[in-house]
């Protein structure tokens, strides 16, 4: 069976993220994460927590791979 659960996770998309959200934290400093909601494609969803930083690292992968999109 958890194999079976595996292979129908292989084929599930995302549909839908959103941040519903921005939090305080205090460990290991101060800092904020996003609160995102990723909705897939078997109506099942997910809450992630993503700092900015990580929307920075994606920024800077996206300019460099479609460079000519960002001009």
């Amino acid at each position: 069976m958890q194999s079976l659960c595996r292979i129908k996770m292989q084929f599930r998309t995302v549909l839908d993220v959103k941040v519903v959200d921005v939090e305080k934290r205090r460990n290991p400093s101060k800092h904020y994460v996003y609160v995102i909601n990723v909705t897939y494609s078997d109506n099942t969803s997910h809450i992630i927590y993503r700092r900015y930083s990580k929307f920075f690292d994606l920024q800077v992968i996206l300019l460099h791979s479609f460079l000519f999109a960002a001009l």
